[in-house]
């Protein structure tokens, strides 16, 4: 498999581990809330050492994304090499169809640019 695939892909797992922690912290602190009847506005973020370990789950994550991107970084071209096989081009377009708008945003290297195809091949 291509590393600059290998190093988009981690990069979107480690942005995912990001997002399914804020998530889940932001319902932990509602329910927390909740359960003390106190039902003012939710407080997006837990505190104490529920916060604490919301925060070293996403700091983990960040430094082990972080590590392997470095790794990679020196192991892959900084661009695309030609088209790649079909298996990676498909694979790059299904992901590009989920989660084009965040690849993009987050620089990703499995972003793609919006071209029309035919037959395989851009237009």
């Amino acid at each position: 498999m291509n590393t600059l695939i290998l190093r988009g892909l981690s990069q979107l797992a480690v942005d995912g581990v990001s997002g399914v922690s804020d998530i889940s912290e932001r319902l932990h602190a509602v329910i927390a809330q909740r359960a003390m009847l106190d039902f003012s506005a939710a407080q997006p973020r837990t505190r104490g050492i529920t916060g604490f370990v919301y925060r070293s789950v996403r700091g983990v994550g960040t430094a082990v994304g972080g590590g392997l991107d470095l790794l990679l970084r020196h192991a892959t071209p900084t661009h695309w090499q030609g088209e790649g096989n079909i298996a990676e081009r498909r694979l790059r377009a299904v992901l590009n169809g989920v989660f084009g708008d965040h690849l993009e945003a987050t620089g990703n290297p499995l972003a793609l640019p919006m071209r029309l195809r035919h037959a395989a091949g851009p237009l």
